[in-house]
């Protein structure tokens, strides 16, 4: 079984990933702060990021 760095696709599930925690991280920034304007596209943002992340992993897994 290979490690999962060792996946070829590893590389783009690791964007995905990394995406998905930058959009988490600016929504709990924008929280902590007030910033309640900027939240609607901040969710959006991170439902689409949890999207791509679900996706690129369901290709991995198959």
């Amino acid at each position: 079984m290979l490690a999962i760095e060792d996946h070829p696709d590893y590389p783009k599930w690791s964007d995905a990933l990394d995406q998905l925690v930058a959009a988490r991280d600016a929504m709990n920034e924008a929280k902590a702060c007030g910033h309640t304007a900027e939240l609607p596209r901040l969710q959006a943002e991170l439902e689409r990021a949890f999207a791509y992340y679900n996706k690129v992993s369901d290709e991995i897994v198959d």
